[in-house]
């Protein structure tokens, strides 16, 4: 049986604070980042996400596993279209 391994999305494969520039300084002094509409659609890549991802795939069945800030309803869709946006096979085909 192959074992198998879950990667987290935030500060995993997902740089969170790599939305903060993006936002009014406003916006992020005045709400839980968690919770600001569509702070999920503007963050970036982690540098090397990609790479050990396609490594930890090779050893292990690999799954992303994530969750959402109940109180930000956009997250949900936000991280369904990043995961899709910048999986393993959709980046490896640009």
């Amino acid at each position: 049986m192959e074992k198998i391994v879950y990667v987290d999305m935030n500060n995993v494969q997902v740089y969170f604070e790599s939305a903060f520039p993006k936002l009014p300084k406003k916006v992020l002094d005045e709400n839980d980042k968690n919770e600001i509409l569509g702070i999920f659609a503007l963050m970036e890549l982690m540098p090397g996400a990609i790479e050990s991802f396609i490594e930890l795939t090779k050893h292990f069945e690999t799954y992303v596993l994530s969750t959402v800030p109940w109180d930000n309803p956009s997250a949900w869709s936000d991280k369904l279209l990043w995961t899709k946006t910048n999986s393993v096979s959709t980046l490896s085909n640009s």
